[in-house]
């Protein structure tokens, strides 16, 4: 991370660091620069996307999330949220669900819901739908009907269809089956095999059609793979998590149809003692961020694979920004961590509370935590998604949150520069921060306080 130090005289220096994604597959550049003291702060900007005061399609919201993926956390692409929702007509009645997303211009629009039309018939309907996820407007998510017929859908345009093409008279007649999408761009990542639903293989689907990315059987470090359990894609490169060995021994991968290449698995050196236990791993490029314990699962914490080395950017025991230290990761199926590129996003508790923070394998920014005001009242709980992060809107994160006040619902934070009317801060915008914009044909808004940094490599 390059670092621009002005001294001017006597004047006492704050590090204010702006944070600049450059629009590449490969290049993703930190700029920080030091402005004089006061001259300029950071603050995020809270918008409250929906809450349970507004109205349900029918009756009263129960749940910002769908009760069939436990809830899962709202997602964000391109300034677009993405979000789950429950409600019921009468309270206490039968819950129904939706997936719904939030445009830039304030719209929202249904995608999907329980009773919505199976695409291909015009009488079945879907009876539960669980595990959204977006990319560039596309939806992707799950879906059953007739209390037992599984599969995965897109939702394009307004259009929703099969990510396996129907072979007979309704949907899913087919020799196989497709669950649990994950979609990046044209690439769709989902557990695919052979009913009676047995999940021999993860594969990659796209405009050119099938890859294989891996199956059961496949070569492990130790004997074969023995089970899929979940993962995550990026362009065409996966990220997966499996048992092999019989089921003795698990393991982090990635692999985009070639050879399949080992993270981490359980027994390998951790900060103290050895791998114990892994959950979702998440995967920007070829950078991989996951939840991991260790030391005979009396520790865990939040870890970044790039460029082949394997770094601790927090864990139990460590200071937190926010003050404390960290005491437990909250990351699992449903949550968390969010990477892009090299920053990654994740939620957890301090012995000072619980929140939401920002950061690297070199730094951390707390972003919200609880007990902190938002929206009138103050924050009881938040949760934020694998997803939760936006790669191309300044680094803005979509999270769910409840207020001491009742209220519960769906944010975005967007971090912003605010500068003080200092002469010295229109200098240093004038001078440094406007023609980097210009070289670069991008110019950031996401900033950062500066702060001792605290992390591991091994």
């Amino acid at each position: 991370m390059g670092l621009f130090r002005l001294k001017l005289g006597r004047n006492t220096l704050k590090f204010v660091s702006y944070a600049m994604l450059i629009k590449s597959s490969t290049l993703s550049m930190i700029i920080s620069l030091s402005v004089s003291a006061s001259a300029s702060s950071v603050e995020y900007d809270f918008k409250r996307i929906i809450d349970n005061t507004h109205a349900a399609p029918y009756g009263t919201f129960e749940l910002f999330g769908l009760r069939a993926d436990g809830g899962r956390a709202p997602a964000i692409s391109d300034g677009t949220v993405l979000f789950g929702a429950s409600w019921s007509t009468i309270p206490g009645g039968d819950t129904q669900s939706g997936v719904f997303t939030y445009s830039a211009s304030g719209e929202i629009k249904e995608i999907v819901q329980d009773h919505s039309l199976v695409p291909g018939s015009a009488n079945l309907h879907f009876d539960g739908v669980s595990s959204p996820t977006i990319s560039h407007g596309v939806v992707a998510f799950h879906a059953q009907y007739l209390f037992s017929i599984q599969g995965a859908f897109l939702s394009k345009g307004g259009i929703i269809s099969p990510i396996l093409d129907p072979t007979g008279p309704a949907p899913f007649h087919t020799s196989t089956f497709a669950l649990l999408p994950e979609i990046s761009g044209e690439n769709i990542a989902y557990l695919s095999g052979v009913p009676p639903f047995t999940i021999p293989s993860i594969r990659v689907k796209n405009l050119s059609g099938n890859t294989v990315i891996s199956k059961l059987g496949d070569p492990a470090p130790v004997g074969s793979f023995s089970h899929f359990l979940n993962y995550s894609i990026s362009g065409e490169n996966v990220a997966f998590r499996a048992s092999y060995n019989n089921y003795l021994q698990e393991g982090l991968f990635v692999g985009n149809g070639g050879s399949v290449q080992e993270i981490v698995s359980t027994g390998d050196s951790a900060p103290s003692g050895m791998f114990t236990e892994f959950r979702k791993p998440v995967i920007s490029t070829s950078n991989v961020a996951f939840w991991a314990s260790f030391d005979n699962n009396t520790k865990q914490g939040v870890f970044l694979s790039e460029n082949g080395s394997l770094t601790a950017v927090a864990k139990t025991g460590d200071a937190a920004p926010s003050g404390g230290t960290f005491t437990e990761f909250h990351i699992d199926d449903v949550t968390g961590p969010s990477l892009v590129g090299n920053t990654l996003a994740f939620q957890a508790s301090t012995t000072k509370g619980a929140g939401l923070y920002l950061g690297n394998s070199h730094q951390l920014l707390p972003v919200l935590t609880t007990g902190q005001p938002l929206f009138g009242s103050t924050v009881q709980s938040l949760i934020l998604g694998s997803q939760g992060l936006d790669g191309a809107d300044n680094g803005s994160l979509t999270f769910r949150y409840v207020l001491d006040d009742g209220r519960f619902g769906v944010a975005v934070a967007s971090p912003v520069v605010v500068p003080e009317s200092t002469p010295l801060a229109a200098a240093i915008v004038g001078l440094i921060v406007l023609p980097l914009c210009r070289r670069f044909s991008y110019c950031p808004s996401f900033a950062e306080v500066s702060f001792n940094p605290s992390y591991d490599a091994y």
